[in-house]
């Protein structure tokens, strides 16, 4: 702002409208972050973990091509929610209402309280070890107690009027 302007406020004690609008620019990329604790009780599951985690890692990042001059894109993912049952779930004849009743081949149904997801890439594993009161601690062979994992996720397409009722 000028020193006029500044000049003018000052004196009538009222300032010029700034006439903020709100623009659309467009749909952003959702993003989802999931997070785990794990607690295991033995070297067999401290194994499992340490496995779940190293996949994760592993697939967020991208793959490296030829001579380190170019790299291949990381891994996606299809998350879904599911429920065992759908007991007590009433929904509309719609397509995606007849959806919500057809069970998978485990015999689980996608929930329909949650939200359909894209195909995702997983942009973020974030694990702390021994987190559980502030202090490390392990098993006799050196293992955590107690991992925190934290996973972020962004869809790969934008989210449209016509997704939410699929």
């Amino acid at each position: 702002e000028s020193e006029a302007m500044n000049d003018i406020e000052r004196l009538t004690g009222q300032i010029a409208n700034s006439h903020s609008e709100q623009y659309f620019n467009g749909v952003g990329f959702r993003s989802f972050s999931f997070s785990y604790k794990f607690q295991p009780t033995s070297h067999d599951e401290t194994n499992v973990v340490r496995d779940i985690i190293r996949q994760f890692r592993r697939n967020a990042l991208p793959e490296g091509g030829e001579g380190g001059l170019t790299t291949f894109y990381p891994s996606t993912f299809e998350i879904e929610f599911i429920t065992p049952h759908i007991t007590g779930i009433h929904t509309t004849q719609s397509k995606a209402g007849l959806r919500n009743k057809t069970a998978r081949p485990d015999g689980t149904y996608r929930n329909p309280y949650m939200p359909r997801l894209k195909q995702l890439v997983c942009t973020g594993c974030n694990v702390t070890y021994g987190s559980g009161g502030g202090a490390f601690s392990s098993f006799k062979d050196g293992s955590p107690v107690e991992i925190d994992m934290e996973l972020s996720f962004t869809e790969t397409s934008k989210v449209y009027m016509g997704d939410v009722d699929e």
